[in-house]
């Protein structure tokens, strides 16, 4: 494994606050991602993961999702214009279901960032409504090529059960420390923002109604 040392600094941008989730505890946890040569277990290996994602059961009562956090450990890009995805996915019984919202970067983007010691980008997500059960993931979704891609994690043992999944090249989605995975105890770097939108009033000033004037 790499160790990186990074934190998260969460702008305020929301009507009212927001509310920021992580597993991991940026105070004390030890920041890394896990590698053997040019396989990731967070992002592309040889297994043809195509998927990496946090699990979330969200406890507040701010209904929807404004954007994202994510802390990546590497990247390579082949051109400046490939890119992967950002997905919200429905969490909805404690495995990702239908994807809810998207946005995507290029692999160029995070290399340079990576490059020039930045290692934590903010992906906005739009307005997301949270499933009624409030539980959701959110991570990344790639194809393979000639670029690659991987989210930074804490250090085994610091997430039990662990909290960061991935999707098979056969799209199951299993635990890192699922059976016949990589038997990890780790949380994805992965900070969604929660809000609720404010509502527009339109009633009327007065209720008088004025003809043939403005």
């Amino acid at each position: 494994s790499c160790s990186v040392v990074e934190s998260v600094i969460v702008t305020n941008n929301c009507p009212g606050g927001c509310d920021t989730l992580s597993n991991i505890n940026f105070a004390t946890d030890n920041i890394t991602f896990y590698r053997s040569g040019t396989d990731y277990v967070s992002g592309h290996n040889q297994y043809g993961d195509i998927s990496n994602a946090y699990y979330f059961n969200y406890t507040g009562t701010s209904s929807t999702l404004k954007g994202v956090y994510l802390g990546f450990g590497f990247s390579f890009a082949s051109n400046n214009t490939n890119t992967f995805d950002i997905h919200i996915w429905d969490g909805t019984g404690g495995t990702p279901g239908a994807i809810l919202g998207s946005n995507s970067m290029t692999y160029r983007e995070v290399a340079d960032s990576i490059s020039a010691g930045r290692f934590v980008h903010y992906i906005p997500m739009g307005n997301i409504s949270l499933p009624a059960s409030n539980e959701f993931f959110v991570g990344i979704q790639f194809t393979y090529g000639n670029d690659t891609i991987a989210l930074l994690t804490n250090v085994n043992g610091q997430t039990s059960p662990a909290t960061a999944w991935e999707q098979w090249s056969d799209l199951t989605w299993h635990a890192y420390d699922g059976t016949g995975c990589w038997g990890l105890g780790v949380a994805h770097y992965v900070v969604p923002v929660i809000s609720t939108v404010p509502t527009a009033d339109f009633s009327p000033s007065t209720n008088t109604v004025c003809s043939g004037g403005s």
